[in-house]
């Protein structure tokens, strides 16, 4: 079976994908996508992006087919009648899988009114106000959280799934253990408002006054420390805050860093809010490389996070129910190692190829002339 990943917002000036991973992760995902349609032996994965996208020069590099289509609304629109000419002769049916707008509106014209063809577009990011949805045929989520923001934004559109975002744990170096003894609690993501780090640093301050100086906390760590890893408007206001509370020699704000280079030295990952899906990446990242998270009861979290299995969790803005959450996880060997454990059984639901398998299913089910 044919089938077509459009990705149009590729085309920025990046020369390596990796230089877009923060800003696009899904692109890693249509690459991954691709790669195991091309291994399946069922599946012949075309990936369409523009000429000079980073995208396309990591397909080529990997071996896998792709074509080019114009940047310009022009060249798009040129594209299009080729393409639909090229399907419409060589491919009896085929399914066009569009991951950014660009692409969904460019696959919407080539399978209207064309029953040899089935458009699925996959929703990597919560709607930003009514927009304009395409008749694909069936939108993928890629988090429960979206699928239910989506239903809201796009009323009245059907046939909606959700598909979790592939995850490489195996990518990941595992923690490491340090010899000075003490207890590092880390965060990532950007430092906005509601990010909400003026919670997280109320409530260390709280247990700075009591709990790291009680002997159950001296017994066992020399001391704490909170790492936050990201850059943003609140730097500056941050350090102030921890200042006023007394904290600021515990506060190292690190700015923003490689992933590798920082969770394997710490102890605890604090993600007090997650915002468009990046919290819950930093909760994945934090359990490959083997730490218990504690994070917001937010839905996008709570999409991930199995209270007490995976992860603990408070209240959003709860700076008291925070506190005593650390409290469990500094003073808990034992369900620091159960939540841990739990984190990378919670992985294999990720995986690329768990992810790839359900696209493969979901193609089967919508491949043209089939009933459905």
């Amino acid at each position: 079976m044919q089938i077509l990943l459009l990705d149009f917002m590729s085309d920025a000036a990046a020369p390596e994908l990796a230089s877009l991973d923060a800003e696009r992760p899904d692109l890693r995902q249509v690459l991954w996508l691709a790669e195991a349609l091309n291994r399946s032996g069922s599946f012949k994965p075309l990936l369409v992006a523009p000429k000079k996208s980073a995208l396309l020069a990591e397909a080529a590099a990997r071996g896998l087919p792709y074509k080019t289509v114009g940047a310009s609304s022009a060249g798009r629109l040129l594209s299009r009648g080729i393409l639909g000419h090229s399907l419409k002769k060589n491919n009896p049916g085929c399914i066009i899988h569009s991951h950014d707008a660009r692409s969904e509106a460019f696959g919407a014209k080539l399978a209207k009114n064309n029953p040899a063809i089935f458009h699925i577009h996959t929703q990597y990011q919560p709607p930003v106000g009514p927009g304009k949805w395409y008749n694909c045929g069936v939108t993928v989520c890629v988090s429960p959280n979206i699928a239910k923001s989506l239903k809201v934004d796009a009323a009245g559109q059907e046939g909606i799934r959700v598909i979790p975002a592939a995850f490489a744990p195996e990518n990941y170096p595992e923690r490491l253990p340090r010899q000075d003894k003490r207890l590092v609690f880390i965060c990532q993501g950007d430092l906005v408002a509601e990010a909400n780090h003026a919670s997280l640093l109320n409530a260390l301050a709280e247990l700075n006054r009591g709990f790291f100086q009680s002997s159950a906390f001296t017994n066992n760590y020399a001391g704490w420390e909170l790492r936050l890893v990201g850059e943003g408007e609140l730097f500056s206001a941050l350090i102030e805050q921890a200042t006023r509370l007394g904290i600021e020699k515990n506060l190292a704000i690190l700015g923003p860093q490689a992933v590798a280079d920082v969770l394997p030295h710490a102890d605890i990952c604090v993600q007090p809010f997650a915002n468009d899906g990046k919290g819950v990446m930093a909760l994945k990242e934090a359990w490959a490389t083997g730490l218990p998270v504690l994070c917001a009861g937010q839905p996008a979290n709570l999409d991930v996070v199995t209270p007490e299995e995976n992860g603990l969790v408070f209240s959003p803005g709860n700076p008291e129910e925070l506190a005593r959450q650390l409290v469990r996880l500094a003073t808990g060997a034992d369900l620091r190692a159960r939540l841990t454990a739990g984190g990378k059984n919670t992985l294999a639901r990720f995986t690329r190829w768990a992810t790839a398998r359900q696209y493969m299913s979901l193609y089967q089910e919508f491949q043209p002339g089939n009933a459905h």
